[in-house]
């Protein structure tokens, strides 16, 4: 038989269909068949080498390569180390997905260019690749083995960089509910000494409103009621227990500034956020942060920006002397960082939860010709001012409907400090025929001792035949 030639693409074609027929069926987990039983899916691979042409050179299977071989530093394997998700939202997690994002960086993985091959191609390599075992993928030619570490790679970087925000949510929310329950506790364990404080309010008040007492003998009357020494002691306990007007347990947020400053510096300064906000105050106040981090400095300049710092925290902003406190601007910065990032104010480079909302969005480009025909299909207006207009006035009427509502039900809806309050309902006394089913229902079951029950249970189960002696 005369011997052929082929081009280069149809030799790897050749290549990749004698490997997956030459490959004998064995009996492996369910990964590894997978892999080696389902030529129609891992051939995926071969059809999409050319696309990763650019990055298989060497450096590049070099690193695909040390993927697959343990490394000491590390003690596992580098791509199950990758593949091993966080088990707590605690700082050392934290900066263990952080590590693995640097590591992927440092081989220019958030540098690669797959926008030539479908993202729903490259996803499903990158399934294929997380179901399939160490061993399976050493055993795959590299015609597809290649395609499947870039699109899992690939894949596990911006899934880390999600992980890595949500810990740093999650982080930060338990950190302020344990910083409620302390305040919660701290109201209750001083409890009896503001009780003594409004009984101590009281008696002076009712000297110093009492219309039978002069003016130069308010004092003297008073002391006379409560000693002079147990007033100044009063006062001075006061300190202790007077709490900001606007009460978020800042405070004790901020008694756990070591413990979020452990990942803190490190999480600002790997990620790249973005804003549609020209010179967002946010942004410019990480950007702060960061050169305070790395020159080390510890005060924060008084002309710091505090736009987006709410009225809570603004109590704790400055010292006597007029400076910013470093403490609570940091974790103002942070806490202001989380609620962005779940807001999509802010969003991070390279990630898909917390991409930019734009991302989501048509791009502007091909909005400009579909706008005519989606307009049309919705019934809506092609210009927004009219579509502003409708939805001000219908904003109005419902606003007009809550202001009625409010007036006419009073008792049960009310205003209390800027939110809405509804009294709870009373309790509907229950049908005489449903406490008459109740009844019935009590008197068809059977009492059981608990002894039989545990005995039945034991019949059935055979526990008793595990415990103990």
């Amino acid at each position: 038989m005369p011997k052929q030639h082929h081009s280069g693409a149809e030799a790897t074609s050749l290549r990749c269909r004698s490997n997956i027929t030459q490959v004998p069926k064995q009996h492996h987990s369910g990964a590894e068949v997978d892999v080696i039983q389902m030529p129609e899916q891992t051939s995926l691979g071969c059809r999409s080498t050319h696309h990763f042409a650019p990055l298989l050179k060497s450096s590049g299977r070099k690193f695909l390569e040390q993927l697959l071989v343990h490394d000491s530093d590390i003690r596992a394997i580098r791509l199950t180390w990758l593949r091993r998700p966080a088990t707590s939202n605690s700082p050392k997690e934290i900066l263990r997905v952080i590590e693995k994002i640097r590591f992927l960086r440092a081989h220019q993985v958030h540098q690669w260019d797959l926008s030539a091959l479908n993202p729903n191609r490259l996803k499903f390599l990158a399934r294929i690749a997380q179901k399939t075992s160490i061993k399976s993928l050493k055993r795959i030619p590299v015609e597809r083995r290649y395609p499947l570490l870039i699109a899992v790679t690939h894949q596990l970087l911006i899934e880390t960089t999600d992980e890595a925000a949500d810990l740093y949510i999650r982080c930060l929310a338990d950190t302020q509910a344990r910083a409620r329950r302390d305040l919660k506790e701290f109201r209750l364990r001083e409890a009896v000494a503001i009780n003594e404080k409004v009984r101590l309010l009281q008696q002076l008040g009712e000297v110093i409103l009492d219309p039978k007492v002069e003016d130069a003998a308010v004092r003297p009357d008073i002391f006379e009621r409560v000693p002079q020494a147990h007033l100044e002691a009063a006062i001075n306990d006061c300190e202790r227990l007077v709490r900001p007007a606007h009460d978020e347990s800042i405070d004790y947020f901020a008694a756990r500034y070591s413990y979020l400053r452990q990942f803190a510096p490190a999480f600002l300064k790997t990620f790249a956020f973005h804003s549609h906000r020209n010179n967002d105050p946010l942004l410019v106040a990480i950007k702060l942060l960061r050169q305070l981090n790395e020159t080390g400095k510890r005060q924060v300049p008084n002309d710091a920006p505090m736009e987006f710092v709410r009225a809570s925290w603004k109590p704790y902003m400055s010292k006597e002397q007029g400076h910013v406190q470093r403490r609570y601007y940091e974790l103002c910065v942070l806490w202001e960082l989380r609620q962005a990032l779940r807001s999509g104010n802010v969003w991070i480079e390279g990630a898909r939860r917390y991409a930019n909302p734009e991302s989501y969005l048509i791009p502007k480009d091909e909005w400009s010709q579909l706008r005519t025909e989606f307009c049309r299909m919705m019934s809506l207006p092609e210009q927004s001012e009219e579509r502003l207009t409708y939805l001000g006035d219908q904003l109005n009427a419902e606003m007009t409907q809550l202001v009625k509502t409010l007036t006419d039900n009073s008792q049960n809806i009310r205003l209390e400090d800027e939110r809405i309050v509804i009294s709870p309902l009373d309790a509907q006394e229950e049908p005489q025929r449903i406490k008459t089913l109740k009844r019935l229902v009590n008197q068809c079951l059977p009492h059981v001792d608990l002894t039989d029950l545990l005995i039945e249970v034991d019949q059935l189960t055979g526990f008793s035949g595990m415990s103990l002696t």
